[in-house]
């Protein structure tokens, strides 16, 4: 019998939980959506889902508002999920590109450039063959100017996936920016060789 009604209880909060996030997924408010994600969290702590949602959200409102305070809430939603899973590489990426977009604006951008990196090469020490995390980790180099690194990490990136155009046209960026004209020629004709239409490249082209 109580194993029985241990089962009930569990079963009705797994239930309740998941009514709250349909409820907040079917709504328009932020406002709204989030306080009923974290009414399905308090019901059921264990789905990744509900977590990268309110995440989401939260990062959402903080690109509107550039409020740290939205910021931070998803950053501590996404911590949250690392404890659950520390084996997953998603959590450890969506981090970094919150960092990554606080990096913009932060008024301690050292910092944020530092957890940047090591919320991307956390996620690569689980799935070392993602293309987006080696993208995104070449553009926070690029952005401190450790041009070396970011090279790196975009010629890893266009390893992985040759049909990847922005590998190619960031390293165009870099070797322009460091006025090796002959190579950045090079890499944005690559980018052009995977598609004629990209209007970036072509116009870098023409500048050069």
């Amino acid at each position: 019998i109580l194993l029985m009604l241990i089962v009930i209880i569990f079963s009705y909060k797994i239930i309740s939980a998941d009514f709250y996030f349909k409820k907040a997924l079917k709504n328009n408010n932020a406002n709204l959506i989030i306080e009923n994600i974290e009414k399905a969290i308090q019901k059921n702590k264990r789905p990744m889902d509900y977590y990268l949602v309110l995440s989401d959200f939260y990062f959402q409102k903080g690109i509107k508002t550039h409020n740290y305070n939205n910021f931070d809430k998803s950053i501590e939603t996404l911590e949250k999920i690392i404890k659950l899973q520390p084996h997953n590489y998603r959590p450890y990426f969506i981090l970094g590109n919150t960092y990554l977009e606080m990096a913009s604006f932060a008024k301690n951008k050292n910092l944020v450039f530092q957890k940047t990196e090591q919320s991307f090469n956390d996620s690569l020490k689980i799935f070392p063959n993602s293309v987006e995390t080696h993208l995104n980790l070449g553009i926070i180099y690029a952005q401190q100017e450790k041009f070396e690194q970011a090279l790196t990490e975009f010629k890893k990136c266009a390893l992985i996936n040759p049909k990847q155009t922005e590998c190619f046209f960031n390293q165009g960026k870099i070797y322009e920016q460091q006025k090796n004209f002959k190579k950045a020629k090079e890499y944005y004709q690559k980018v052009l060789n995977v598609n004629p239409n990209i209007k970036a490249a072509k116009n870098a082209l023409k500048k050069l």
